[in-house]
C-alpha cells in the first residue's frame, strides 16, 4: 500500500478518509503524493519561479482555485493522476486509461471540462496550455465566454480552454462530440474524455444509483462520471458526501495520486 508523504490523511474527516482509502485499494502499485497548501507553494517556488503561479497561488483566497494552480502545474511537469479527495472511483486508474491514453478528463454537464478526474503524460501539451488558459484568467480575458460554457469554475473553464486550443491546432477537424466515443487521436496526443451525467436514481435498484445514494437527501451525490455511450467509471462525490463542498470546504482538497505506475513487488 503506497504512503502519504505525510500524515494529512488522518486530518480528514471520517468519510472522506475512507473514501480515499477506498481509492488507494483500487490502485495498490501507484506511488501517492500528499500535496497540501504547503507543499504546493513550495512545488510552486522551486519550479514556477520564473512564472506568476507562485503568487497567484500564494494570494488566491479559495482552496478550489488553489487546488486547480497546484494540479495543474504539478500534472504539466510530471504527469501522473489526480483526484478530487471527494470523487468516488469505481474503476482503477489502469483501467481508466487503458495503454495508449496521453491526457483524459471528462466533460461536465454543463459543457465545461470536470478537472476533478485527469490522468496526463508529463509534459502534455493540453496541460501546458491549461497553464496558459489559467494565467488568462488571472489577467481578466474572457475565457468562457469564448469557449461557451455556462459554467463560472476556473478550473473547469481553464481546462475546456486547453482542450479546445489544443485540438484546434493538432486535429483541427476533430469534433468535441460527447456522445462519441471516449478516445481519440489528436496529431501525437491520445484523448479519453469521459461524460457526466445525471444517474438514474428514479430507479432504486440500479447499481449505479445504490440504496446510499438514492436515499441521499443532497442531489449532488445523483451524477456519475460514465464512458460515452457506455458504463460508470466514476462518481464526482461520494455516495454520502451531505453538501458541495463534501465536508472539505475548508480543508486543502487536493490529492495527487502517483507520477508512474510501479511495478508489483515479488
Amino acid at each position: 500500500m503506497p504512503a502519504y508523504q505525510d500524515g494529512s490523511i488522518a486530518t480528514l474527516p471520517i468519510p472522506v478518509q475512507r473514501n480515499v482509502r477506498h481509492t488507494l485499494a483500487l490502485n495498490p502499485w501507484f506511488s501517492v503524493r500528499w500535496l497540501g497548501d504547503a507543499e504546493c507553494e513550495r512545488y510552486l517556488l522551486e519550479h514556477y519561479n520564473h512564472t506568476e503561479l507562485p503568487d497567484r497561488f500564494t494570494n488566491e483566497k479559495r482552496g478550489s482555485y488553489r487546488s486547480d494552480v497546484c494540479r495543474a502545474a504539478v500534472l504539466a511537469r510530471e504527469g501522473g493522476f489526480y483526484t478530487d479527495l471527494d470523487v468516488e472511483m469505481k474503476w482503477p486508474f489502469e483501467d481508466l486509461a487503458g495503454e495508449a491514453t496521453t491526457f483524459l478528463a471528462s466533460f461536465s454537464e454543463d459543457g465545461s471540462v470536470l478537472n476533478a478526474m485527469m490522468g496526463t503524460v508529463a509534459n502534455s501539451s493540453f496541460m501546458q496550455e491549461m497553464l496558459k488558459q489559467l494565467a488568462a484568467w488571472y489577467r481578466g480575458e474572457p475565457v468562457a465566454e469564448r469557449f461557451g460554457t455556462t459554467s463560472e469554475w476556473m478550473g473547469p473553464v481553464t481546462a475546456l480552454a486547453a482542450l479546445k486550443a489544443v485540438t484546434a491546432r493538432d486535429c483541427p477537424k476533430q469534433e468535441l462530440q460527447l456522445e462519441e466515443g471516449a478516445q481519440f487521436t489528436c496529431g501525437p496526443h491520445v484523448v479519453r474524455m469521459f461524460q457526466e451525467r445525471a444517474l438514474p436514481c428514479w430507479l432504486p435498484e440500479d447499481p449505479d444509483c445504490p440504496p446510499l445514494r438514492y436515499n441521499n437527501y443532497f442531489d449532488g451525490v445523483r451524477y456519475g462520471i460514465y464512458v460515452p455511450s457506455g458504463p460508470l467509471v466514476a462518481w464526482p462525490r461520494f455516495a454520502n458526501c451531505t453538501d458541495w463542498g463534501c465536508l472539505l470546504e475548508e480543508l486543502c482538497r487536493a490529492a495527487y495520486f502517483g507520477l508512474l505506475m510501479s511495478q508489483p513487488s515479488d
